[in-house]
This record gives C-alpha cells, structure tokens and sequence, in this order.
C-alpha cells in the first residue's frame, strides 16, 4: 500500500471561503488516489498566493513525506 498526502492551495480568501477550490482540489485528489492505489494520511490546507515561499500547510506536508515516504498530491 503506498501513502499519500494531500496538499490544497487557494490564493485569495475569497476562494477559501467559498469551499469551491478547496472541495474540488480535494474531490480530484482522492479521486486520483482511489485510482492509483494510494491511501491518504493527512491533508494540509493553505490560502496563500503560490508567489510566497513560506506556505505553512506546505511545509509540514513535507516534513510529514520526508518521516514517512508518503507521495504529496
């Protein structure tokens, strides 16, 4: 079985706010998994613009791939 993380991102507060973005972001995701055999273990959110490096969501997305080889998504 192999482990992934799902990772969302939106850029404007409007976006998160509606749940549009993020729910189909999250709708594809598992989808994808569900396909491909892989076992989600956390999801990670973040409402920033993609231009910002320090994305909090982001970075313990990684920090939790690189404890357990988990793939993001």
């Amino acid at each position: 079985m192999s482990l992934a993380i799902c990772y969302l991102r939106v850029s404007t507060t409007k976006q998160g706010l509606s749940g549009l973005g993020l729910d189909a972001q999250k709708e594809a995701v598992e989808r994808f998994c569900d396909v491909n055999g892989l076992t989600i273990i956390n999801t990670f959110e973040d409402l920033e613009s993609g231009k910002l490096d320090q994305r909090d969501g982001l970075i313990q997305a990684i920090a939790l791939s690189k404890k357990t080889g988990a793939t993001i998504v």
